[in-house]
């Protein structure tokens, strides 16, 4: 496939997850893969060849398409030299054969770890590649709670959300300060979530919440509040702690009619 027409498919689902996630465009395509555990579709491509090619390699699909292999070098100078193993490269004369199947495949597979190409069974190679090209699994609590507050949340989480410090870093308004305080506070994640004095109130009332679930842990009263739990959960806790801090959290933002 022509490396325009990638582009504009990878395009089409990078739009996709910025509708799923809720995310702006200041949010760089490494942030959107994170936060939603999508791949990039040329690395699915990329992972689906190379089973493709395991499977060649071992007459798990009709003849004729591993007589279209090349011969190895070991086949060519019989020497027992360290890429004896390897394929002989196509020579590709125009860049629309070399990113054909064969030619581009092989480069990729020559890549691979001897021991993930020494698997001998499917299987084993599935699982082995699965592990090479590792995805980030999305926290259940990342998906929890009503879409609306969950996306602000979101947003809060990769710094885009409509707090007028995110919005001073993309270039949308012409100073960070917070409206709500007389003395000039930048209007960041931390202002908003521990410092504002508009929200002091319900912030009461999150922290509270939060030190019960500290309790059903069995955590001290005085393990610190931080941004990070806040934002992005405690792995130390199990699933249902941390869905009950997101839902908490999503409370304060909801309650805060800020947004």
């Amino acid at each position: 496939m022509p490396n325009y027409l990638t582009i504009r498919i990878e395009k089409v689902q990078i739009e996709s997850l910025r509708i799923i996630s809720g995310l702006t465009v200041s949010c760089s395509n490494k942030q959107l893969y994170k936060e939603t555990g999508f791949r990039p579709l040329s690395e699915r491509r990329k992972i689906h060849r190379l089973i493709m090619f395991y499977k060649i390699l071992h007459e798990e699909t009709p003849d004729f398409l591993r007589q279209l292999l090349p011969e190895r070098y070991q086949e060519r100078h019989g020497y027992a030299t360290r890429h004896r193993e390897n394929f002989v490269h196509y020579l590709c004369r125009t860049e629309s054969f070399a990113q054909t199947f064969y030619p581009k495949t092989l480069k990729d597979w020559e890549k691979l770890p001897l021991e993930i190409r020494e698997k001998t069974t499917l299987n084993q190679f599935k699982n082995a590649i699965t592990v090479y090209f590792p995805i980030n699994p999305v926290p259940p609590w990342y998906y929890t709670g009503q879409r609306q507050t969950n996306i602000l949340l979101c947003k809060l989480r990769n710094n885009c959300s409509a707090l007028n410090h995110h919005l001073y870093v993309n270039h949308v308004i012409a100073n960070p300060y917070c409206f709500m305080c007389t003395r000039r506070e930048i209007e960041d994640n931390n202002h908003y979530l521990f410092v504002c004095p508009r929200y002091a109130q319900i912030r009461r009332h999150l922290f509270e919440s939060i030190t019960n679930v500290f309790r059903e842990q069995n955590v001290p009263i005085n393990y610190p509040i931080t941004i990070e739990l806040l934002l992005f959960g405690q792995e130390a806790f199990n699933i249902e702690a941390n869905c009950e801090i997101s839902r908490f959290v999503q409370n304060f933002i909801l309650n805060s009619r800020r947004f």
